[in-house]
C-alpha cells in the first residue's frame, strides 16, 4: 500500500532529500503529513527552502519562511468561522500532500500542468491498485493518541465529485491568489490570464513584486472554477452532471437508528472503564439526536447553555451560525439522560450559571471534547454495529454514516412524523423553509407510489 519511489526531480527540488528516506520505510499518508509539518516547525531557517519553492519571493515582506507558515496565514484570513477554516484547511493540505508525494515538489513550486494533473487524479483515481489504496479508503481520522494513523486516507474511497471538484478549485485559486497578493508568490500559476497581462500577479515589469500587493487583497475579485487553469467546461452537458436522488439523502432511517440505540443500552457496564465508555456514548448520541446540534456546536458549548423554564421544559441556549443567539427546545429524553450523566459525573442535578463544565468531556476529563474525538467516538460505535447487525441495509448505511447524519436524521424523522414545517425548521434553525423541504422524502416517495398505480400494462 506504499507510494511507489518518487524520483525527484533535481531542478524542481533540490533539497527535498527527507523525502526519499520517509518512502523506505513504507510511509502512510498521516506519516508524510506528519513528517511535513514536523519539518517546516523543527528544521533550522537554513533548511526552510525544503518547503518552499522556486516561485516564493526572496525576503517576502511577511517572513513567511516556508509554504505552511504562508497557508497558515491564508487560512486564519479566510473568516473566524471555524467549519469554513477546517474546510479551507483540508483541501489545502490535501493537494500540497499530493504535490509532494507524486511530484516531489512543495506548493509553491508547481506549475499550471501540475494543478491540472491533481484534478485528473480527482476525476478519475488511479489505475494503479497500490497508489489507488494509499490515497483512498474509509472514512477515519488523521490523528489518534496525537500519532499518525496508518488508516486514515486523505480520500474516501470513490473518485471525486464535480460539486467538490468544483470547491477545490476554488479554494486552491484563492489560496495562491492570496498568497500571490501578499507577496509570497512571485506568480499565480492558477490564474488564465496572467501571461496576457503587462503587469499581473503581483508582477512589475522587473519580476518584482509590487509593493501595493502585499498588506492588501487585490481588488480584482478571487478567482473561481471558470478562471482556473484547470476548470471544467461549464453546462449541463450529459457526461458531467452528478446525477442525483431528490432531497438530503445522507440521514440514517429510523429503524437503523432504533438499531444503535438498542445497541448502546446492551453494552456491557461491569468494570469502570465499560461503564465510562457507555454514559458517554449514550450521553453524545442523545444530545446530538434531541438538539440537532451540529458537532462543532457540541464541542464548543458548557453545560450552563442548558436551561430549565419554570415548568421543566429543557431548552437549549446556542449560538449559531453567523453569531446568533437561539433556542432549542430539548426532545425526550433528553432530560432524563442529562440527569443520569450528571449524575455518572458526580454533578449536581440542577446546573448552576457559574458552572464551567462542557457539554461533552474529552477523554481525559479536564476540558471539552474535540471534534476528532466525537467523530472517531461515533463513527466507530457505528461500524461496532454495522459488524453486530443481520441487515445489509443497515451495514451499508453505517459503514458511510459520519455524526452530522445524526442532525439530519432527527430533522427526517420529525418530517416523517407529520411535523409542521415551520417548527421542524424553528428545531433545525434553517434560514428558510426552503432548506427544510429537501428533508421531505416521503413527499417523492408518495408521488412515486401514485404514479406507478396509474401505469397499467
Amino acid at each position: 500500500m506504499a507510494p511507489k519511489r518518487i524520483t525527484l526531480n533535481p531542478h524542481d527540488q533540490p533539497d527535498l532529500q527527507w523525502l526519499k528516506t520517509l518512502t523506505t520505510t513504507n510511509p502512510s499518508p498521516a506519516d508524510v503529513l506528519n513528517e511535513i509539518y514536523a519539518l517546516a516547525d523543527n528544521s533550522p531557517a537554513t533548511l526552510n527552502k525544503n518547503m518552499a519553492g522556486d516561485l516564493v519571493v526572496k525576503d517576502n515582506p511577511l517572513g513567511y519562511r516556508n509554504d505552511l507558515e504562508a497557508i497558515q496565514a491564508f487560512i486564519e484570513s479566510v473568516g473566524d468561522n471555524l467549519n469554513t477554516q477546517r474546510r479551507y484547511q483540508l483541501e489545502v493540505e490535501r493537494a500540497m500532500l499530493w504535490m509532494v508525494v507524486e511530484l516531489g515538489k512543495p506548493l509553491s513550486s508547481c506549475r499550471s500542468k501540475d494543478f491540472k494533473a491533481y484534478n485528473t487524479f480527482l476525476e478519475t483515481g488511479d489505475a494503479d491498485i497500490n497508489r489507488a489504496a494509499f490515497w483512498r479508503g474509509p472514512r477515519s481520522v488523521k490523528f489518534m493518541d496525537n500519532k499518525p494513523n496508518n488508516l486514515w486516507r486523505p480520500f474516501v474511497n470513490g473518485t471525486v465529485s464535480p460539486a467538490t471538484r468544483a470547491h477545490i478549485s476554488t479554494v486552491l485559486a484563492s489560496a495562491l491568489s492570496w498568497l500571490n497578493a501578499q507577496g509570497y508568490l512571485r506568480i499565480n500559476v492558477l490564474h488564465k490570464n496572467r501571461r496576457n497581462s503587462k503587469d499581473t500577479s503581483g508582477l512589475n515589469q522587473t519580476g518584482a513584486c509590487r509593493p501595493s500587493g502585499f498588506l492588501v487583497h487585490h481588488k480584482m475579485k478571487p478567482a473561481t472554477i471558470d478562471h482556473l487553469a484547470f476548470s471544467e467546461p461549464q453546462g449541463a452537458t450529459i457526461d458531467r452532471v452528478e446525477f442525483k436522488l431528490p432531497g438530503i439523502q445522507r440521514f440514517i432511517p429510523r429503524d437503523v437508528w432504533k438499531e444503535v440505540m438498542l445497541y448502546v443500552e446492551a453494552l456491557p457496564r461491569e468494570t469502570t472503564g465499560q461503564n465510562n465508555y457507555f454514559q458517554h456514548i449514550r450521553w453524545c448520541l442523545t444530545f446530538l439526536y434531541c438538539t440537532g446540534a451540529r458537532v462543532h456546536e457540541f464541542c464548543t458549548h458548557p453545560m450552563r447553555s442548558l436551561l430549565t423554564d419554570s415548568e421543566g421544559r429543557l431548552f437549549w441556549n446556542v449560538i449559531g451560525k453567523g453569531g446568533s443567539i437561539q433556542y432549542v427546545y430539548a426532545k425526550h429524553p433528553l432530560p432524563s439522560i442529562l440527569h443520569k450523566y450528571r449524575k455518572h459525573l458526580s454533578l449536581p442535578k440542577v446546573i448552576d450559571q457559574s458552572e464551567n463544565t462542557p457539554l461533552a468531556l474529552s477523554r481525559t476529563g479536564k476540558e471539552n471534547i474535540s471534534r476528532r474525538q466525537v467523530y472517531a467516538l461515533i463513527v466507530n460505535l457505528f461500524r461496532a454495529v454495522a459488524e453486530h447487525t443481520n441487515s445489509n441495509e443497515s451495514t451499508k448505511v453505517l459503514l458511510k454514516a459520519s455524526p452530522h447524519w445524526i442532525r439530519h436524521s432527527v430533522i427526517t424523522h420529525l418530517l416523517e412524523d407529520r411535523k409542521e414545517l415551520i417548527e421542524v425548521s424553528n428545531f433545525a434553525r434553517h434560514s428558510s423553509l426552503e432548506m427544510t423541504k429537501l428533508y421531505v422524502h416521503k413527499k417523492h416517495a408518495d408521488q412515486h407510489d401514485r404514479l406507478n398505480a396509474l401505469v397499467k400494462y
